[in-house]
């Protein structure tokens, strides 16, 4: 079961990882148009925010497993809360990152891309930290 559960985190880390890289580079092309970008940009965006979506949900299911078969506990330390910590705020970067331009498009809007591209770079950071600390966590480097 404990195979099963990293086999998941690992491609929650793929998802992730991919939806990131691919929404960052659609991103970045579509703000070097002159006009509006073509109808595929925004629905291929969509797409990798709901992928991201789908890997945190992966991450946390796996997550609360792993610890809970592995450990036993939650009481794994200081650096493990700052982990989970991280890992949330992961997550409501990620809910804001989604839920921002489908709000804008009810409202008939276009969205707020400055905030968005803010939003995106604290998340980036906040996942590049919430591997760190789960590197030093759990062990995984040596």
């Amino acid at each position: 079961m404990i195979f099963l559960l990293k086999f998941i985190h690992m491609i929650a880390l793929f998802l992730g990882g991919g939806a990131s890289l691919g929404n960052a580079i659609l991103g970045a092309r579509a703000e070097a148009l002159d006009g509006p970008p073509p109808p595929l940009v925004p629905q291929a965006m969509a797409t990798f925010r709901k992928t991201g979506l789908v890997a945190i949900a992966l991450f946390w299911i796996s997550g609360v497993g792993l610890v809970a078969l592995k450990y036993g506990t939650w009481a794994l330390g200081p650096a493990f809360y700052l982990k989970l910590a991280l890992a949330a705020v992961t997550t409501v970067l990620l809910l804001a990152l989604t839920w921002l331009p489908m709000a804008a498009a009810r409202a008939g809007t276009p969205p707020d891309r400055a905030r968005l591209k803010r939003i995106a770079s604290w998340l980036r950071l906040s996942v590049l930290l919430t591997i760190a600390v789960a590197v030093f966590v759990f062990g995984i480097a040596r």
